[in-house]
This record gives structure tokens, sequence and C-alpha cells, in this order.
């Protein structure tokens, strides 16, 4: 039916971390001979990526705890007390 390949394949030629893949040609820059083994995680590498979209993350974390604050004051308290007070007179 329809044979077009929603992901290409990867090119068996080209050498590099997992991120090359997902990246436009030397965005990374020479990671490949720098690093003869390859590593599963570079933690450079996500790093980098974490600091690129700090924004993002800033703003996510920000509404995650906005929205944690907003349901706790708006949630009716699921507790009941109960209290009694015993006072006994000094002399006794």
């Amino acid at each position: 039916m329809n044979e077009r390949l929603i992901i290409p394949p990867i090119e068996p030629s080209r050498q590099g971390t997992w991120l090359d893949t997902y990246m436009p040609d030397g965005a990374l820059g020479p990671l490949g001979p720098a690093h003869p083994r390859q590593q599963f995680f570079n933690f450079a590498t996500i790093r980098g990526i974490i600091y690129r979209q700090r924004w993002l993350v800033i703003a996510v974390i920000v509404a995650a705890l906005l929205g944690g604050l907003i349901v706790t004051l708006l949630s009716t308290p699921m507790y009941q007390a109960d209290a009694k007070v015993s006072v006994k007179p000094y002399g006794q």
C-alpha cells in the first residue's frame, strides 16, 4: 500500500552518538573522533541540551509548583480534630 517510511533509516556510513541522528549536521561538534568508544549517554551533550532549554525547564517546574499550590489551597480539608481541656484549681 504505502511504502513511505515515517522515520528515515539511519545511514550506515555515519558514525557518532545516538543524538547525532536527531540533530542537524555539525550541531554537536566533532564527537566521533574524540571518543573512540560510543557511549549511550554523553553528559556534556545532555547538559548542553538542558542549558539551551533552561527556560522551558524552569517554566515547567514553576507551572507544576503553582498548580500544586493552587490545588492544595482550594481543596477542602479532610480531617476533624477534637480537643478536651481539663483545668484543675491550684489548691487541689
